[in-house]
């Protein structure tokens, strides 16, 4: 659902100059025209908007639309990802969005991640939506393995005192002071 999470989450990041002590990655939409044409991860700490124009050669890119099909690059993750997600100890703030899509299918990006979510470093982020997951599941012809993973890494956050908040139109203003109020404990 594209209600602006990340945009608010993002605008508040640099809000509180928080974004150069912050790592982790964005995953980022890439357009053409009005179209979702691909996204790519970018570094936490270089991420100035959530959406920009695709370009074929932009580096990173995990999921490209090609010829009316969507095409998954694991390798990002393996490699990409698992750096932004590598040495985060010196960070004020890990940011992790959007996480609980396909790469949870890559076990040792995966690994990485739970290895992250278990720091001490206080980590925003935003999760996947079960629907949101459907139609990625159905658009990229993932096997039915993904929803458990997807159900553990909910489920894993939970268990270790993390918050998920389901976002919609009628409560983004009290999230937006949510993570106002989360991001003045860090500064």
């Amino acid at each position: 659902m594209q209600i602006g999470k990340s945009t608010i989450i993002l605008d508040n990041i640099k809000r509180h100059k928080l974004l150069e002590h912050t790592g982790g990655f964005l995953c980022q939409r890439l357009t053409k025209g009005s179209k979702t044409k691909a996204y790519r991860l970018i570094e936490a700490e270089k991420a100035e908007v959530t959406a920009t124009e695709y370009h074929e050669n932009l580096p990173s890119i995990f999921l490209e639309e090609v010829a009316g099909n969507w095409v998954k690059r694991d390798q990002v993750f393996l490699n990409r990802g698992i750096e932004l997600l590598s040495d985060l100890s010196s960070r004020k703030l890990i940011l992790l969005d959007e996480i609980g899509g396909f790469e949870l299918l890559i076990d040792e990006f995966r690994e990485k991640l739970y290895e992250v979510l278990l720091s001490s470093t206080p980590i925003i982020g935003v999760i996947k939506s079960f629907d949101n997951g459907r139609v990625m599941k159905n658009a990229i012809g993932i096997n039915d393995v993904y929803y458990s993973k997807y159900k553990a890494l909910r489920s894993f956050i939970t268990d270790n005192n993390g918050i998920i908040v389901n976002v919609n139109n009628n409560n983004i203003e009290s999230i937006n002071n949510e993570i106002k109020s989360f991001l003045c404990n860090i500064v």
